[in-house]
């Protein structure tokens, strides 16, 4: 699918699944799109910059409060190795 995303492009009206919240309707534009090598064995992942645009404040505490849980996790996980 990431072949067909291009740089600068708005994409509108696109559904996105945020846990704890539901489903929201949004607008973004995408940024920028990177190739990142994975473990140095020649598999690529790729990283991808948007801008939310016009978002509802609702939506967007809801995003914030989700990223926030996961690097809960994320450090919590760190810190049991």
């Amino acid at each position: 699918f990431s072949p067909f995303l291009m740089p600068h492009t708005i994409y509108e009206n696109c559904t996105i699944f945020i846990p704890n919240y539901g489903e929201a309707t949004i607008s973004l534009e995408l940024m920028s799109k990177h190739k990142v090598e994975h473990n140095k064995k020649g598999k690529f992942n790729e990283l991808i910059g948007i801008e939310f645009i016009g978002m509802l404040q609702s939506v967007e505490f809801a995003i914030a409060y989700y990223v926030q849980e996961i690097e809960r996790q994320r450090i919590s996980l760190f810190w049991k190795v």
